[in-house]
């Protein structure tokens, strides 16, 4: 009895599409009624999976059918086509010629969702220019290691809600900036792996509610983007004399001074120091309300500059209940600024809403047992404390951190300090 051919089109598409592609087609075979419902996808992934499946199971080298095959299925695809993901390998000029025939069909499919992956290790793709004429229909634009500069006249896609953007090569920031600001709708944005490191980023997104930036870069700033919950920098470099070059005095409130709706901060590498280069201490004249949750990660707090930022951002956020740092040691020490115990004034701290803190491979230094000691004694309503001890330690040290922890008082009456002398767990 075939029970699955009476089952409601939507369902049927929707096994179908959790098939890899090639047994999708196979279903073709079944009977007359599933001949074209393989080819009647809303989604085609032709991704890294697809193409290493021809590569194991093809005696000719993929490279050489890789391009025809995929204009192939593009061509018999019948119908809308919602999204659609194409990996492209090492491929020479008349290949590229044909994957942008494909990409091009797909965009006359009506598709809306479009992911181009260049191989990595080979030259970026090349975005084909009519790409950037389909404007009205996109929503979601997913680009790795491909060439990102649109013509002079492309004037945005007004409906793109959803933009990641991983090792893309672009002449200039400004042009990406440009790029973004030509998106009004945009609600979420990934730049991954960007490398201008003497370059600085301007994001104006009026409608923008998650953005991730990772990469070298000089600095970054919101002109507008006053919807933002969700932000996550990871600075990779840093410039040797970058104090020189910062944008502005008092750079972290600039930074912060259009993001009232932030409620998760997630800051990774070198962005605590750019952040504290100007040695500005306090809360900020503005307080970031919303802001719940801080995960700072490679936080070296044996620099006065690190320190000084990220205890200056949890001054600043009243409601902030959660606290995540991740330490890290710099090895280079000559010419930073070190932590010094008597380097600021901390006594009128009040982190009246901080409910957990975390802290992993902590070492003991004197800058780590201070951050623990303010958080301890300005958290009335504090539950816990874990604190992750690094591995490498040896018994008399972990237990003199141990004694070091238990000396300091607690504004908590509740407060838990739990301790653990294994490795972070992924």
């Amino acid at each position: 009895m075939d029970r699955i051919s009476d089952l409601p089109d939507n369902v049927v598409e929707m096994i179908i599409e959790r098939l890899p592609l090639r047994d999708a087609a196979r279903t073709s075979t079944l009977s007359k009624k599933w001949q074209y419902k393989w080819a009647m996808l809303s989604t085609l992934c032709l991704d890294y999976i697809f193409f290493d499946t021809m590569y194991r199971q093809r005696r000719k080298p993929p490279v050489l059918i890789y391009p025809s095959l995929v204009k192939t299925i593009l061509l018999q695809h019948i119908g809308h086509l919602q999204k659609f993901v194409i990996y492209i390998p090492n491929l020479d000029a008349s290949g590229i010629g044909e994957i942008n025939l494909t990409i091009r069909v797909a965009l006359m499919n009506g598709v809306q969702e479009l992911t181009v992956i260049k191989a990595e290790g080979c030259a970026p793709h090349a975005l084909p220019s009519f790409l950037f004429v389909c404007a009205e229909q996109i929503t979601k634009l997913e680009f790795t290691n491909c060439v990102l500069n649109p013509p002079l006249e492309f004037r945005g896609f007004p409906n793109l809600k959803t933009l990641h953007l991983n090792a893309i090569t672009c002449s200039s920031l400004e042009r990406l900036s440009n790029f973004i600001s030509s998106c009004p709708r945009l609600q979420r944005i990934t730049l991954s792996d960007l490398n201008k490191s003497d370059q600085q980023l301007y994001i104006h997104a009026p409608s923008l509610e998650v953005f991730s930036v990772g990469g070298a870069f000089r600095s970054i700033l919101f002109q507008e983007a006053q919807n933002l919950v969700s932000l996550k920098i990871f600075l990779a470099d840093i410039n040797e004399g970058f104090e020189k070059v910062i944008p502005c005095n008092d750079y972290m409130l600039q930074l912060f001074s259009k993001l009232s709706k932030i409620k998760c901060l997630k800051l990774e590498g070198y962005i605590c120091m750019l952040l504290g280069a100007d040695y500005v201490q306090g809360a900020l004249s503005i307080e970031l309300d919303n802001l719940k949750t801080i995960e700072a990660v490679s936080v070296d707090l044996g620099d006065l500059r690190e320190f000084h930022c990220l205890l200056r951002l949890i001054r600043s956020a009243p409601n902030l209940q959660k606290v995540e740092i991740t330490a890290f040691r710099d090895e280079i020490t000559i010419g930073r600024p070190c932590f010094r115990s008597d380097a600021g004034d901390y006594g009128d701290c009040n982190f009246r809403n901080l409910q957990s803190v975390r802290i992993n491979e902590l070492m003991g230094t004197k800058a780590e047992l201070k951050m623990i000691e303010i958080l301890l004694r300005h958290s009335p309503v504090l539950k816990v404390l874990s604190i992750q001890v690094e591995s490498k330690l040896d018994k008399d040290a972990k237990l003199e951190v141990s004694k070091e922890l238990m000396r300091f008082c607690r504004a908590s009456p509740t407060a838990q300090i739990l301790c653990t002398y294994d490795e972070v767990k992924a």
